[in-house]
């Protein structure tokens, strides 16, 4: 009968296979039935037949029904969570689109995320001059990155500087680095280079 096991019994199965004794179908279920617990599923999206992705959107329907003091997050590419096909959440929930940065929005991201990074590098007890240098690097950054993403020549990776997660991995790569790869595939690759570390 082709209906997926609980929840509970799906973790404690994955935790028998990666030896985790301590923790078996049972700690799942009371963790999920009786604690506030976070619930991330991830990639709903990636599921390629449009019947099986109604019938997890079913599923996790039935999960937050039954589990009162879970939170849900579900993440999907636009393209996965279709209304008009019937692929949708039925229970209770707050739908939040994460849209492309226009060009402005980029630069305001770049200015802002510099400065919380060289805010942060800074000692508890740095001078107001030690600050004022770390803000003035943050905006030599921020502006040296801007210029390289406007440059015709990585037209690609500016294509790319519209997603959020991958301008931020962008910027950590420039701050590190004061390089990025010149074209796709390297970004991706050291993106999961850097995500994997």
């Amino acid at each position: 009968d082709n209906k997926p096991l609980p929840l509970w019994k799906n973790l404690g199965i994955w935790a028998k296979n990666f030896a985790m004794e301590y923790t078996d179908e049972n700690t799942f279920n009371r963790w999920l039935h009786d604690r506030e617990t976070l619930v991330l599923l991830d990639g709903l999206d990636e599921i390629r037949d449009p019947e099986k992705r109604r019938d997890v959107c079913n599923w996790i329907d039935g999960l937050a029904e039954g589990l009162k003091k879970a939170f849900f997050v579900v993440s999907s590419r636009w393209t996965g969570y279709r209304v008009e096909s019937g692929i949708e959440l039925g229970c209770n929930h707050l739908r939040v689109d994460v849209c492309d940065f226009t060009p402005e929005q980029q630069k305001i991201f770049l200015q802002k995320w510099f400065k919380a990074a060289f805010c942060e590098d800074l000692d508890v007890n740095a001078t107001q001059q030690e600050k004022d240098k770390a803000m003035v690097k943050a905006e030599k950054r921020a502006n040296q990155i801007a210029a390289y993403l406007d440059d015709e020549k990585n037209r690609s990776l500016r294509t790319m500087a519209a997603v959020p997660m991958l301008l931020q991995i962008m910027a950590l790569l420039w701050k590190d680095h004061e390089f990025l790869p010149e074209n796709r595939s390297e970004l991706f690759e050291m993106s999961l280079h850097y995500l994997l570390d």
